[in-house]
């Protein structure tokens, strides 16, 4: 794995610490031949290969650092002064990557080597940890006092890169007021940092610089090399070494292979008994009789490295399978991050926060992983950091659940100029939600993070994704504001009586969800003051609710096209050619859609966990009546209940052929409306 450099910032300001600048006696520095080549050897237990040898034109190429400022302390101490153009070391290394299967950056050490035959040695921490350029050093009524100290504040500085200077011009200050002639030091000089503990301990040469670099050897201690260009297995991680599930219900394990750049990345999955819990070639177990087996993941490019988890299946807990069993351990469902998108610049972290449901599954605990650590790294409590330019996705993983965020580094920060909202008045029935949209610009802004907030919440609440709330009659003021910058943006809302009250819900168990699909505009009552909830639904209605959800969520437009045969001429037609360019819905075999049928709950779980795009290796959802589920249709019921959409009735049974009623479907539409303002893009 290519370790987590710390990458520093580009900046015009940077620092360098220079190794054997001047002797104590000496006004002048003795030359030293340059080199227009730089050969680049690789040294591993089986001994030292040349990889590439760097013409003085391949090095300008590379070459980033341009009129590089630095400052240093030589062995007077006195202090120098540093304008080089060159190469960064980082850089370089990552060009070298190309010229071997091995990842260079788990170095052991550096070794640079000038024409005069003066050597350097660095570990990564000599070079990459954090060092800085503090221009005090050599302005006037700074530098030295008489103590030999640096008389300048620690944390002045600005970071910078270790730097193979191609051309550098240095001048030297030993006294105040006084400096020497200017010289060029030869190619290649290795500059580097002055970090934070060096600068308060400047009674010690700091660090030296070499000047006439040659040859540098990239040393990985021990490690061997691949052969015949494979990059070998080192082992296998699996993300759980336990669990426990019931008859009949699945769990799926997760297996890495190391390092992530290993040429074979086959894993076989095995059972040590198939009579209790089978597992498949992705690693899906399957508990069949209550006992225990053990799931053994192993690296077929070195079936030496395995890993196991010890399953132990327990017999269910009813037969509708739907009340707790406190002996049996709760999977993760989902996990949700903050954001599935962030922009950053290089140097700079942002926090990205993982929630895992149900809120009492027994492995919450998250791990993270950057798919290019170069880019941009992770640490285990979601803290990201750009290191380079580029794009990098994260990964936040529970309980075998993973939720990813694609994250794009650049160079500098783009900053917020403004923020806009997708309303600026509305009038909500008490008890009803609406979701308020951010835009934030530019749309290349870097840090497009807002606050949310109501001057009388009370009346109007907001969450932090901008879902508001209706509570009380009466007004409130939302705001947004962005992070960087506070700008604000405000929308002003009046919450009315409740939503027109039909004569047929006031008892109905689900009066509160049709009220608030009623205020959502999402479905009506008939025109005789009913809403009539236990009438059925047809598919063209459950298809025209759920576009309807869709457009205020995902932002969708509706299609115009027709698709089937039989509707042409309906009222919904362009809501069912919108859910098939979706791909939520296909219709029959015969052409025909059949909007006027009754929909059953087996179909309406089908559609929303298209709409949802949803993970088909769902945990098994068990009711008495599960037989009786199409095959076609089981992943979808297992997600819609998983997700908490759908529920079962208290005789355990899910009932998926029946139809279902308006009721039904405003409260299940209310749950997958929420659920979509959740996980929005």
């Amino acid at each position: 794995m290519r370790r987590n450099k710390n990458r520093i910032l580009w900046v015009f300001m940077t620092v360098v610490l220079l190794i054997g600048l001047f002797s104590i006696s000496a006004l002048a520095v003795d030359p030293v031949d340059p080199s227009d080549t730089l050969d680049v050897y690789l040294k591993t237990s089986a001994g030292t290969t040349l990889l590439h040898t760097y013409e003085l034109s391949e090095m300008e190429d590379l070459a980033k650092g341009e009129d590089v400022e630095y400052s240093s302390i030589d062995n007077m101490p006195a202090t120098v002064y540093t304008i080089a153009s060159g190469v960064y070391v980082e850089d370089l290394l990552d060009d070298v990557q190309q010229y071997t299967e091995m990842d260079i950056w788990d170095f052991s050490k550096l070794r640079f080597k000038a024409t005069d035959g003066a050597t350097g040695n660095f570990t990564y921490d000599d070079l990459f940890e954090d060092r800085y350029y503090y221009p005090g050093l050599h302005e006037d009524g700074h530098g030295l006092n008489e103590d030999q100290e640096i008389d300048y504040e620690v944390g002045e500085g600005s970071l910078v890169q270790p730097m193979l200077a191609i051309e550098a011009w240095q001048t030297r200050k030993p006294m105040p007021g006084e400096y020497r002639d200017p010289y060029e030091p030869e190619r290649y000089t290795i500059l580097f940092g002055m970090s934070e503990k060096e600068l308060e301990k400047v009674k010690k040469r700091t660090s030296d610089y070499k000047r006439g670099i040659n040859e540098l050897t990239i040393d990985m201690g021990d490690v061997a090399p691949p052969t015949d260009g494979e990059v070998p297995v080192a082992g296998i991680d699996l993300d759980r070494s336990a669990a426990t599930i019931s008859v009949g219900k699945m769990l799926q394990l997760n297996a890495t292979i190391e390092p992530d750049n290993a040429t074979n990345q086959g894993i076989t999955w095995t059972t040590s008994d198939v009579s209790v819990a089978t597992v498949s070639s992705s690693g899906l177990v399957t508990g069949l009789t209550a006992g225990t087996a053990t799931i053994t993941a192993t690296a077929d490019g070195d079936t030496s490295k395995s890993e196991t988890c010890t399953i132990t299946v327990s017999e269910q807990s009813n037969s509708g399978g739907n009340s707790g069993n406190d002996s049996e351990s709760i999977s993760v469902s989902k996990i949700v991050l903050s954001k599935s998108e962030l922009t950053l610049a290089v140097g700079k972290e942002r926090t990205l926060t993982a929630t895992v449901s149900p809120s009492n599954a027994d492995d919450r605990d998250v791990s993270w992983k950057s798919s290019d650590a170069g880019i941009a790294k992770v640490d285990q409590d979601g803290v990201v950091k750009g290191i380079k330019e580029g794009s990098a996705t994260i990964t936040a993983t529970a309980g075998g659940r993973s939720a990813t965020c694609k994250v794009t580094v650049v160079d500098a920060d783009v900053a917020v100029n403004g923020v806009k909202l997708n309303d600026s008045n509305l009038t909500l029935s008490k008890g009803n939600t609406y979701q308020l949209k951010a835009a934030v610009s530019p749309d290349t802004a870097t840090n497009t993070t807002v606050f949310w907030s109501s001057d009388a919440p009370g009346v109007v609440s907001v969450d932090t994704e901008g879902l508001v709330s209706a509570k009380n009659i009466g007004s409130a003021v939302i705001s947004v504001m962005t992070e960087d910058g506070s700008f604000t943006a405000r929308c002003q809302i009046t919450v009315s009586d409740t939503a027109p009250s039909f004569s047929d819900i006031a008892n109905n168990w689900a009066k509160k969800d049709i009220e608030s699909m009623i205020g959502l505009n999402f479905i009506t009552g008939y025109d005789d003051g009913t809403f009539r909830p236990n009438n059925t639904i047809t598919r063209a209605e459950f298809l025209s609710i759920l576009i309807r959800v869709l457009e205020k969520t995902q932002n969708i437009q509706l299609q115009s096209d027709n698709t089937f045969t039989d509707t042409a001429g309906h009222w919904a037609k362009d809501y069912i050619s919108t859910a098939v360019k979706l791909n939520i819905t296909t219709g029959y075999d015969d052409a025909k859609f059949g909007p006027n049928d009754k929909i059953t709950r087996e179909q309406i779980a089908v559609m929303l966990a298209a709409a949802a795009s949803y993970d088909q290796n769902q945990p098994a959802a068990t009711f008495n009546d599960s037989p009786l589920i199409a095959e076609w249709a089981v992943p979808a019921v297992s997600y819609a209940v998983n997700e908490g959409i759908f529920t079962g009735y208290k005789d355990g049974s899910f009932g998926p052929k029946k139809n279902a009623t308006r009721a039904e479907v405003s409260a299940l539409m209310m749950r997958f409306y929420e659920k979509m303002n959740q996980t929005k893009d």
